[in-house]
């Protein structure tokens, strides 16, 4: 990431993107375990969905999705197919230049290196459990 806070999408990660369905950018918002999400809009739409399911009598769905909503920002794909992380979600994320995406099925996650070493060191000892949990 450069100093104006402009991050290279890899190609990898682009190919996801359909410009008819998508546009040319991404929905970015604050994560959980202290990283960034960048949605697809048609992933976006996704979740929008699946929170408009839940009701807002809920203190806790209302909690959420002011909090979701509230740190989301489109973004778009300049020329040089990179995004702009807005200073707000750099500074939460602690993101200063370094950084590592990680790609999931529905969602790439930004996470700072450092932030994200110091996490794998946390889980590292409970990632067979977590495994086992899972399957």
């Amino acid at each position: 990431m450069d100093s104006k806070g402009r991050l290279p999408i890899p190609t990898i990660y682009r190919t996801e993107i359909s410009e008819e369905r998508d546009g040319r950018g991404f929905y970015i918002t604050r994560g959980l375990d202290g990283c960034l999400y960048l949605f697809t809009l048609h992933q976006w739409r996704q979740i929008r969905l699946k929170l408009a399911q839940e009701p807002f009598t809920r203190a806790r769905v209302r909690r959420f999705q002011t909090i979701f909503d509230s740190w989301a920002e489109r973004v778009l794909l300049d020329k040089q197919n990179r995004i702009r992380i807005p200073q707000r979600l750099r500074l939460k994320a602690q993101i200063k230049d370094k950084v590592v995406l990680i790609g999931h099925t529905d969602r790439i996650s930004i996470w700072a290196k450092e932030r994200l070493e110091v996490y794998e060191q946390e889980i590292d000892q409970e990632y067979e459990a977590l495994a086992e949990d899972l399957f």
